[in-house]
């Protein structure tokens, strides 16, 4: 759904998902075909941002010996949903699913805007990388992605409850990096799958916002190296 990986509507601006378990389905699929015949025997460490951090935390509830370790940069814990408390979008949402507008833009959700100024964004403070992404969707239209749909409205919320809910089962060892100004995903999610993890470290990077990893250079640099740090701990384990 984002990327070059396929879209799932006529639209592809559009993000949807059938149902949130299809995320991951697709990483057990791509780890036991691709990853293990790959590099057999070797262990697998995952590095997770945003949905994906969502996404890995799940896997990791679920296939419990699949991963040596995992990081979860910014992850989608719980969905920052503005001015809507979590059980009324979700609500909201299942509804439009009900009466078949699953796959019309959300509220407040519209396509990929490619004049959107660096000025007030919620994702970086490092002006290079915001525009160095804006270069590569216009070079690459097919990565363009809009907001979000009801269906993964509903989805997300909901697959983000069972994250939350199921942290207890992981017992792969997590470096979760967390953005101390995130608006796009609450740390108060990352914070209860960390605690609720059996072996989590969090370290939490003051004035970053949602990419870290497109940070600024004196937030970005530090968190390339805590995951190096962290990653070559595991191989040695």
């Amino acid at each position: 759904g984002q990327g070059l990986s396929g879209r799932m509507l006529d639209d592809p601006q559009r993000g949807y998902v059938y149902d949130f378990q299809d995320y991951v389905v697709d990483v057990k699929t791509f780890i036991d075909t691709v990853v293990k015949p790959g590099s057999p025997g070797k262990p697998i460490i995952v590095l997770s941002h945003s949905m994906g951090g969502g996404i890995t935390t799940a896997f990791a509830e679920t296939f419990r010996d699949d991963l040596k370790a995992a990081v979860l940069v910014s992850p989608m814990e719980m969905i920052a949903l503005g001015s809507y408390p979590e059980v009324a979008a979700q609500s909201l949402a299942a509804g439009a699913c009900l009466i078949g507008k699953g796959g019309d833009y959300a509220i407040g959700q519209g396509p990929y805007d490619p004049d959107r100024v660096f000025a007030g964004n919620d994702v970086t403070h490092d002006e290079s990388r915001f525009n160095m992404n804006k270069e590569l969707v216009k070079q690459n239209p097919s990565i363009a992605l809009g907001g979000a749909t009801f269906r993964w409205v509903k989805e997300s919320i909901e697959g983000t409850w069972g994250a939350r809910l199921w942290a207890w089962r992981i017992k792969t060892p997590l470096l979760l990096l967390q953005a101390s100004d995130d608006t796009v995903v609450k740390l108060a999610g990352q914070d209860s799958v960390c605690s609720s993890a059996k072996s989590c470290q969090k370290i939490a990077y003051a004035g970053a916002n949602h990419e870290i990893l497109q940070e600024l250079d004196s937030i970005r640099d530090p968190a390339l190296q805590a995951i190096r740090d962290f990653i070559k701990k595991q191989q040695t384990n």
